[in-house]
C-alpha cells in the first residue's frame, strides 16, 4: 500500500474515532447530574461575595442540610462561574447544566489528543486502542452518565506529564492546577519532585499556583482549607472500596480494624513510600514508567472508591505500560489493559447489582 494512502487511512480512522466520540457525548447533554445543585449553590455564593466553603463545612457537620457542599479547591468553581455568567448574559437559551458539560468534553478530547501525541511514535495500533478505550470507557458505556469532571483533572495531569521533559516549569504549573482541581494527583507529588531537575523551582512554582488559585479565599484560609480539604476526612466508607469488598468476600472486616482516617492516609502515603523506595533503589528510569504504581496503591487502600475513580487509570495505564514494556512485550501490554478494562466492567456491574453490605454509592 502506498505510504500516502496509509497516512490518509490512519488519519481518517483517528478523525472518525474523535467524531463519533464527540457526537455520542452531545447526546448525553440533557442529564443534569446529582452534583448540579451543589455546584450551583457554590457559584451563587461566590458571585455574591459569600465564602462557599462556609456552607460546605455546615453540610458536613449537619447532615440534615442535604447534599454535602462543594469540597474541592476552586479551579472548577472558577470554570463554572465563568460559564454561569456566559449563560446569564449570552447563552440563556441553553440549559446551564448543558453548558457545564463543555469542560468535560474539552477534558475528554484534550486527554485523547495527548494520548495520541504520547503514543503515536510507539505504535499506531496502540494509539488507536488507547483512543477507543478512553473515549468509550466502561463507565461511560455501562452507565451513560456524563456528569463527571474527572477528565478535566486528568487533562491537567497529562499536560504536566507531556511537558515534564520539554518544559519543566510549565509542567509544574499544570501539575499544580491538577491538584487544585481535584486533589488526587497529589499521590504523584514525590515522583514529580524527585525527578525534577530544579527542585527548588518545582517547589516554588507549585506554591505559586496554590497561592494564585487560592487568592480570593486567603483572607479566611482556615475556612478555605477546612472546606476544600479537611472536611473530606469526615467522610465514611463510600462506593465500593476494595478493602470493603475483601471484608465481605472473605469475612475479614478490614475497614473496622483501623480508623477510617488511617486508610485515607495510607491511600496517599503508600504511593509516596513506594516512590521513595524505588527511587532510592534506582528502579525508576523515568516519569512515565512509574506512574501507575501510586494509582494502584491508592485504589487498594482508599475507603472512598466511587464509580469514576477507575477511569483515572486508563490513560495512565497506557502511558506507563507503553514506556515500561511495549518494545519488548507488546502483547502483554494489550493483555494487561484488556484485563483492567474487564475488571472495571465487572466492578461496575457488581456496583449496580451486587452487595448491600454497609455500602453507600
Amino acid at each position: 500500500m502506498p505510504k500516502n494512502l496509509r497516512k490518509v487511512i490512519k488519519t481518517a480512522l483517528i478523525l472518525s474515532i474523535f467524531g463519533v466520540a464527540i457526537v455520542f457525548r452531545f447526546t448525553l447533554f440533557s442529564e443534569e447530574g446529582g452534583d448540579f445543585g451543589t455546584f450551583l449553590k457554590a457559584v451563587k455564593d461566590f458571585e455574591t461575595g459569600k465564602n462557599p466553603y462556609e456552607y460546605t463545612i455546615q453540610t458536613f457537620e449537619d447532615t440534615n442540610l442535604g447534599n454535602q457542599g462543594y469540597a474541592y479547591f476552586p479551579v472548577l468553581l472558577y470554570i463554572f462561574t465563568l460559564l454561569e455568567l456566559a449563560h446569564r448574559w449570552l447563552l440563556s437559551s441553553i440549559p446551564l447544566f448543558s453548558l457545564w458539560k463543555i469542560p468535560i468534553v474539552v477534558g475528554d478530547v484534550g486527554v485523547a489528543i495527548l494520548l495520541y501525541k504520547i503514543l503515536s511514535n510507539k505504535s499506531f495500533s496502540l494509539t488507536l486502542f488507547a483512543l477507543v478505550c478512553w473515549f468509550f470507557n466502561p463507565y461511560l458505556m455501562l452507565t451513560h452518565n456524563y456528569t463527571s469532571l474527572d477528565s478535566v483533572v486528568i487533562l491537567f495531569l497529562l499536560l504536566s506529564i507531556y511537558f515534564f521533559e520539554k518544559h519543566e516549569k510549565l509542567a509544574t504549573v499544570f501539575f499544580g492546577l491538577s491538584i487544585m482541581t481535584k486533589v488526587f494527583p497529589i499521590i504523584l507529588l514525590p515522583l514529580f519532585f524527585l525527578l525534577a531537575k530544579k527542585k527548588l523551582s518545582f517547589t516554588l512554582t507549585c506554591l505559586g499556583v496554590f497561592l494564585l488559585v487560592s487568592l480570593p479565599f486567603l483572607s479566611d484560609i482556615n475556612t478555605y482549607l477546612r472546606g476544600s480539604v479537611f472536611v473530606n476526612s469526615d467522610r465514611f466508607v463510600q462506593g465500593r472500596p476494595f478493602l470493603q469488598y475483601f471484608s465481605y468476600k472473605f469475612s475479614l472486616d478490614f475497614i473496622r480494624v483501623l480508623p477510617f482516617e488511617l486508610y485515607s492516609l495510607a491511600s496517599i502515603a503508600s504511593g509516596w513510600l513506594l516512590t521513595v523506595v524505588f527511587y532510592l533503589r534506582k528502579k525508576i528510569t523515568g516519569l512515565t514508567t512509574f506512574l501507575i504504581l501510586p494509582f494502584l496503591s491508592f485504589y487498594f487502600f482508599t475507603p472512598v472508591l466511587n464509580k469514576t475513580y477507575l477511569v483515572w487509570a486508563i490513560p495512565i495505564l497506557f502511558i506507563s505500560l507503553s514506556g515500561a514494556m511495549f518494545k519488548k512485550r507488546p502483547v502483554l501490554v494489550y493483555v494487561l489493559i484488556l484485563a483492567y478494562l474487564t475488571f472495571y466492567s465487572y466492578y461496575l456491574i457488581f456496583w449496580t447489582s451486587g452487595l448491600q453490605y454497609g455500602f453507600r454509592g
